[in-house]
């Protein structure tokens, strides 16, 4: 609902009170649900599927380091994975106002951050080989969502990011030597 009374009045454009009175709640019952206008609009943060964050810190769930990033990223998304049709509204809410899509990017940049420090103990990981796999995981997203978005899309964003990890392997894999003639 916070997210449909962007679209139709802008972000500045209405209140929590008017968002407790659309979804037909207290304003006291809306505050014990969100914090702030922001976070009702943006959501709550992702939260990190603690099994999932296990298994990639002892190495898995496949041993390469950018697929069980983003396995990892899809455990986040899963817990509350959007249809294509919410990531379309969710995508109009980012471009209506530039301070909302900072402050989702912003939020994504925090969760990332304590995605490097919590898995140092990877075996093989480094501060900077965990922020690289999770700055491409986080490419790999933004690239599934901007297909997952279009309007004749009925893929998720976990089955389309599913599908991208044989082209990222085509991309990143050696490639046969070959001479030029």
């Amino acid at each position: 609902m916070a997210q449909e009374l962007t679209l139709e009045h802008g972000y500045h454009g209405w209140t929590l009170a008017d968002l407790a009175e659309r979804v037909g709640v207290s304003r006291r019952t809306l505050f014990n649900h969100v914090e702030s206008k922001e976070q009702a609009v943006l959501g709550p943060r992702p939260v990190v599927d603690e099994d999932a964050l296990v298994l990639f810190r002892q190495g898995g769930p496949t041993g390469r380091l950018l697929h069980d990033a983003v396995h990892l990223a899809m455990s986040l998304i899963s817990a509350n994975e959007p249809g294509p049709a919410d990531l379309r509204r969710f995508q109009r809410v980012l471009l209506s106002d530039p301070a909302l899509a900072e402050a989702a990017m912003r939020g994504l940049v925090e969760v990332l951050e304590d995605l490097v420090l919590r898995s140092a103990d990877r075996p093989g990981i480094t501060p900077e080989t965990a922020r690289l796999a999770f700055d491409l995981t986080l490419g790999l997203v933004r690239h599934a969502g901007e297909e997952t978005t279009s309007e004749s899309s009925t893929t998720t964003l976990n089955t389309r990011l599913r599908e991208l990890l044989p082209l990222v392997d085509e991309i990143v894999a050696p490639q046969p030597q070959t001479t030029a003639s």
